[in-house]
């Protein structure tokens, strides 16, 4: 007994249910890839606010160093550039000494160096825990003599999953001593300045201390006498 061939309404039955099923397809597909795409983007969004994070947590160590250790008034910073042998990526460090204690070892604001630590800025920072702070193309120096600080690891116990602490993050960081700069080809522009809050007799004997200053830049007409940028 021979088949019957297809009528019309079979095969355009066939043909749309080739069509159905193509569009479920193109369809499941699309939302996998659109699943994928948002996953992605979930976890670039969450690893950016851990960075973040682990940014602050940095900052907030750093100036919390920096007021156990140079608020006192009995403290002096100044930069390890002159301590015999200092490390090329550690000669930017800013120190911390006691003037009460002559004998102390300073203190140098930088991670890994924390409440004298490890004292010695002669030795490099390991390749392997380092993180740029001041890289070549901030101050045109070579890669040699790149500011690095070491990282450190941000542990949490108790993570689901693990057993003991879990590394979650790692951070670094480091603070400039900007107070042994000097502004130059600066005059002296104290008098000028007669408006509030310096407009009190106390506070007009004190602002040569809140104003920049140029180092001997103005003679007492106000005309410049160094200009930095002359060969002579």
């Amino acid at each position: 007994m021979s088949r019957r061939p297809l009528g019309r309404q079979e095969g355009f039955a066939l043909l749309l249910t080739l069509t159905l099923v193509a569009f479920i397809v193109l369809l499941l597909v699309g939302l996998a890839t659109y699943t994928k795409v948002e996953t992605a983007i979930a976890g670039n969004q969450q690893r950016q606010a851990q960075a973040r994070e682990n940014a602050l947590f940095a900052l907030n160590v750093a100036v919390g160093q920096l007021q156990r250790q140079a608020g006192p008034d009995t403290r002096a910073t100044a930069t390890a550039e002159f301590v015999p042998g200092v490390n090329a990526q550690r000669r930017r460090y800013t120190g911390v000494w006691d003037n009460q204690d002559q004998s102390a070892a300073p203190v140098w604001l930088a991670s890994g160096l924390e409440s004298g630590v490890s004292p010695d800025v002669t030795a490099a920072v390991p390749a392997a825990s380092q993180a740029v702070m001041a890289a070549a193309n901030t101050d045109g120096s070579t890669s040699a003599n790149n500011v690095v600080a070491a990282l450190q690891t941000i542990a949490v116990p108790g993570v689901p999953g693990q057993s003991g602490s879990a590394t979650v993050g790692r951070y670094a960081w480091w603070v400039a001593d900007q107070g042994v700069k000097a502004p130059v080809a600066v005059p002296d522009a104290s008098d000028a300045v007669d408006f509030g809050p310096w407009a009190s007799v106390d506070q007009r004997g004190r602002i040569r201390q809140q104003i920049a200053l140029g180092a001997v830049a103005a003679d007492t007409a106000g005309a410049v006498v160094l200009e930095p940028r002359d060969a002579n």
